[in-house]
């Protein structure tokens, strides 16, 4: 059996796995312990998702909430619970993300034509607690372009799907929430469990 070679740096040791392990498997036999739920690690200093798959020797530390990789992870992950929500509530309009303000992010729901109300707010909420709740799994398939093009323009996703579109690559990358379908250039965390901690306020014309 091919094996190899993985230092975890949280616990200090070294050990030995088949190829094709993968960090959440190796996550539970090393035992890692850290303050918060853990959402991702550094492999050889990249992020990398829990489903990642070793081919090779690596050196290995888990991260959570408390790192700024992990913080990134987390709040990609909760744009696309945010994004799959608003389709399912208001399937007209286009979730647009703003900008970054204080600890959060502004966002408008470009196509509403009318102000955006409390109930709209808490709708959206529901929505998202809903898909916490049922703990589905982020999946990252790879796709021909031009399926992944097609996808993005059915999910209004028009600028991504002119993206794909420009570069060149005869396969790209899409994650799934069920059927619904985005990229946020970067990775997600393992499943919408792991994220237990959000809230949605209104803010001006938008939340």
């Amino acid at each position: 059996m091919n094996t190899i070679d993985i230092y975890c740096v949280n616990t200090g040791e070294k050990r030995i796995y088949p190829l094709g392990v993968t960090l959440m498997e190796i996550k539970d036999d090393f035992k890692v312990k850290l303050n918060n739920p853990i959402l991702g690690a550094l492999v050889n200093n990249k992020v990398k998702e829990l489903s990642f798959v070793f081919v090779k020797n690596k050196k290995v530390e888990f991260i959570d909430y408390t790192h700024p990789d992990g913080v990134r992870l987390y709040v990609r992950s909760l744009f696309f619970i945010l994004f799959a929500s608003v389709r399912e509530v208001f399937p007209q309009v286009k979730l647009k993300m703003m900008h970054g303000i204080s600890r959060g992010y502004y966002c408008e729901l470009a196509g509403l034509e009318r102000p955006i109300t409390g109930s709209d707010i808490l709708a959206i909420k529901s929505k998202m607690q809903q898909l916490v709740d049922e703990d589905i799994p982020f999946e990252k398939i790879g796709l021909p372009t031009e399926e992944a093009v097609e996808i993005c323009n059915k999910q209004n996703l028009r600028y991504k799907a002119k993206l794909f579109g420009q570069q060149g690559a005869l396969f790209s990358y899409l994650y799934f929430i069920g059927e619904h379908a985005n990229y946020f250039y970067g990775h997600q965390v393992l499943s919408t469990g792991y994220l237990q901690v959000y809230d949605l306020v209104p803010y001006y014309e938008g939340l």
